[in-house]
């Protein structure tokens, strides 16, 4: 697989630095236009200047999706577009925007990216991701769509654009769960780790970014952070956002003691574990099953490097929040394609508990300390109310659960 990646158009091969596996990837699914000699360009010199050129299509001012349907002419060449959907509110609060296109009998989805994420070489390393990894995860993907240009996504109007098939299915695990749909679930992202790994050297091990991460956002929520939630909170109306205001006031009595808990206890996670590419967003809406089936995984804007322990806790906590004896199934589902060892188990746990305690701190923190609106608040409250309900479990139990 990794020789497969040195071979880019005209047969050419080139040889790249061992650590710029992301450049490798991306250059080899990404077919951009002219010699691919100027690879030499994009290894060596500013991803901004090299790559953000601009064609006649994209500097066009016409408006959205039509103007940008018309780079995927060769796609739509066998029929006729019929319908136009502006899926409005389902790109989640990312800030993108979808539209599902419809052609006779066949169905596509338009996405129009924020503006300020991801970047070119971002994109382009996910849909290589997503390109590689679909050989041997197949149909459960939505593999872009290339342009008439031959490029995986184009630029207009200062977004970045690509168009996928529409996967089949329904997110509906929550209105009709059961256990066969949680066994395929798990099986199907072990499926996907094993094939995304192979993108990697086999050697490649190492303590996850992450995990400094969060620590560094637990020691700043308890360095004073909690401290300007609070504050903020005591100037406020009680009129404003009052189910806000009681959900922040309820964490500032709780959270504290747990955050220097979890902190404590990472000093014994920093152990080295595969690394790989992860969806890193991993949740309920993200999955789509046809009966007991997972018929496909959407949503790759939160792909990155990083440890299994990251998907599987993020998916787990979301479908079965602190269900223990659950989990364990679910796992053992999971391992019994991809093996566990103990310490991406570890991390498993330290993921799943900081995410409980951090997840709703972010909300907050964009509404109260940093001013963001949200258009729907009905769906903050909801997930504010069962990351509360989950810190109380957390609070609750004195030490990791047995996974």
């Amino acid at each position: 697989m990794r020789e497969e990646l040195r071979k880019c158009s005209h047969g050419k091969t080139f040889s790249f630095p061992p650590e710029n596996v992301l450049v490798e990837n991306f250059l080899c699914f990404h077919r951009v236009q002219g010699e691919v000699a100027s690879a030499a360009k994009i290894l060596y010199a500013d991803f901004s200047s090299c790559l953000r050129t601009e064609s006649p299509l994209n500097m066009a001012k016409l408006p959205p999706p039509t103007s940008v349907l018309a780079a995927y002419r060769k796609v739509f060449s066998q029929g006729e577009i019929t319908k136009i959907d502006d899926l409005a509110g389902a790109g989640g609060f990312s800030g993108a925007a979808l539209w599902r296109i419809s052609v006779q009998e066949n169905r596509f989805c338009l996405r129009r990216w924020p503006k300020e994420n991801p970047t070119y070489e971002r994109l382009l390393w996910i849909h290589g991701v997503i390109q590689i990894t679909s050989v041997e995860f197949p149909n459960r993907l939505a593999v872009p769509h290339l342009t008439s240009d031959g490029e995986s996504f184009l630029r207009f109007d200062g977004s970045y654009w690509e168009l996928t098939p529409w996967l089949p299915g329904e997110a509906n695990f929550f209105q009709h769960p059961s256990e066969a749909k949680l066994a395929s679930a798990m099986t199907g992202l072990a499926q996907f780790h094993l094939a995304s790994a192979k993108i990697l050297p086999s050697s490649t091990s190492r303590v996850p970014k992450n995990v400094a991460s969060r620590c560094g956002l637990m020691r700043w929520w308890l360095d004073g952070g909690l401290d300007r939630l609070s504050e903020s909170l005591s100037s406020l109306s009680s009129r404003a956002w009052p189910e806000g205001k009681h959900h922040a006031e309820l964490r500032l009595k709780k959270v504290r003691s747990l955050l220097l808990q979890q902190l404590n206890k990472s000093e014994s996670l920093r152990q080295p574990v595969p690394i790989l590419p992860c969806f890193r967003d991993l949740w309920h809406d993200h999955l789509l099953f046809e009966g007991d089936q997972l018929s496909g995984i959407v949503d790759y804007g939160a792909m990155d490097v990083e440890s299994v322990a990251s998907d599987l806790s993020r998916l787990l906590g979301s479908l079965l929040e602190d269900d223990y004896s659950r989990w364990r199934e679910a796992l053992a589902c999971y391992e019994s394609t991809r093996p566990l060892n103990g310490a991406e188990r570890r991390l498993l746990c330290f993921y799943d508990e900081t995410s409980v305690l951090m997840s709703g701190l972010q909300w907050l923190q964009w509404i109260f300390l940093e001013g963001r609106t949200f258009a729907e608040m009905a769906p903050i409250e909801e997930r504010l109310q069962t990351n509360w309900r989950r810190i109380q479990h957390l609070a609750n139990r004195s030490q990791h659960p047995p996974l």
